[in-house]
């Protein structure tokens, strides 16, 4: 099992290199080569692909190749994060003043875009790393990265897209057998059409109000997604359990996967609000750290189910998980679609601008939240450091042990000293 861990991570991390590279150069083709319509979009999305792939890819691609070459990896202590948070900065200010901005925003945007993206997730893990002591290897961090950003994103991409394509067809046949079904999806195909053909796609909402569609889209979002995504979010954490990771390892290991997922997600959903670039990626800071989050409460979920076998607490943790995750999306989509449209135009639902308004402040709350209990568990799982290291502050304040009395000691008595002999000659006796 290890030796095949250890090719999955090298030939996983080879395939994002490559796809990096060929993301890369076309990329730069459509830079050169392609009109001014949609030209900024397809860089952004060419050039998001090809920094994860290239960079995440290759480390990933590396640390398999060390691994298979029995070479030891150091344990991953990041030091001076303050670096990485002036670049967070610099990279939003520098998009912010190339967005809409030709040519910047062909040739500058595209790297403000990546590191405004990937810094975030990144940034939090290793505050986690560091909080827990340094006690995970950087190749095991690299790994649970990668598998999130590549491997959990296509899986979650690809039973997300089965799962609405079933649904569209489940629901055609059903409105179909109902009366007037026909006619109303006709109707609906002809407002899809005239909506991308005028650009407007407030013209759905009026077809969009039917109460059914709005518990659709909420049951989609905020039960179905999450229920994918936190179950193959973290499968990096179980193809490695055959190490048995201590619970704190194996939190930043789940941790560092839905960094790794964030960085992917937060890449493609931020070219969504492209005309407003700023605000589109700082609303994904957020939603990196409800990943991350939910993805260290899984890792734990996957130590406790095969290493402590101990599955209600498994299942406990993964309901919990799906339950911040469906509570996130709730208010994100619902929050979004109060604010679209103009409240003369009868567009936005009841509510309007008030109702979204009230959803962002609950889920700046929720964010709160978030990161209080993530500092929370993290604190709970880091381990004691050694009595050797401990600050005399930690130490237990043990009283002394008594000392032994001294053994009294006898007066030895001194022996008389020995007779001097006599130095008179001895005197003769009778005969």
């Amino acid at each position: 099992m290890q030796r095949t861990v250890r090719v999955l991570a090298l030939a996983g991390g080879l395939c994002a290199l490559l796809t990096g590279l060929l993301a890369g150069l076309g990329g730069l083709a459509v830079a050169l080569l392609s009109g001014e319509e949609a030209r900024t979009l397809l860089v952004l999305l060419l050039g998001s692909v090809s920094a994860l792939g290239i960079a995440l890819g290759g480390a990933l691609a590396w640390e398999g190749w060390q691994s298979l070459q029995e070479r030891p990896s150091r344990p991953w202590l990041p030091r001076r994060t303050w670096i990485a948070l002036v670049l967070l900065a610099g990279a939003i200010a520098a998009g912010a003043w190339a967005s809409g901005t030709p040519p910047l925003d062909v040739f500058l945007l595209p790297a403000a875009h990546i590191l405004a993206t990937a810094l975030p997730p990144a940034i939090l893990v290793a505050l986690i790393a560091r909080r827990l002591g340094g006690h995970a290897l950087r190749r095991h961090v690299v790994a649970q990265a990668g598998s999130g950003a590549f491997l959990s994103t296509f899986l979650a991409m690809l039973a997300e897209t089965l799962l609405l394509l079933g649904l569209v067809v489940v629901a055609a046949a059903v409105v179909t057998l109902l009366p007037g079904g026909q006619a109303w999806l006709e109707q609906l195909a002809q407002a899809f059409e005239s909506a991308a053909a005028a650009q407007d796609p407030g013209r759905l909402l009026e077809l969009a109000r039917s109460p059914w569609l709005w518990a659709a889209a909420l049951a989609i979002t905020a039960v179905a997604i999450p229920l994918i995504e936190e179950s193959v979010k973290t499968l990096g954490v179980a193809l490695m359990l055959y190490r048995r990771p201590a619970r704190d390892e194996a939190f930043l290991w789940g941790a560092a996967s839905g960094a790794g997922f964030a960085m992917a997600e937060s890449a493609l959903n931020s070219l969504i609000g492209l005309p407003s670039w700023a605000t589109a990626v700082l609303l994904r800071i957020p939603a990196g750290l409800m990943h991350t989050f939910t993805g260290a409460l899984m890792g734990l979920a996957w130590h406790a189910a095969f290493v402590e076998r101990r599955r209600g607490r498994a299942l406990a943790l993964f309901l919990l998980s799906v339950t911040i995750h469906g509570a996130w999306n709730a208010l994100a989509i619902g929050s979004g679609i109060l604010s679209i449209g103009e409240p003369s135009a009868g567009l936005v639902p009841t509510g309007g601008p008030r109702g979204a308004s009230l959803l962002e402040a609950l889920l700046l709350a929720m964010a709160a939240g978030v990161a209080v209990a993530l500092e929370l568990v993290t604190r709970k799982l880091r381990p004691a450091p050694p009595v050797s290291e401990a600050s005399p502050r930690t130490l237990p304040r043990t009283p002394p042990a008594p000392s032994a009395a001294p053994e009294s000691v006898e007066p030895v008595a001194a022996e008389p000293p020995a007779p001097a002999p006599d130095p008179s000659p001895p005197t003769a006796g009778p005969p």
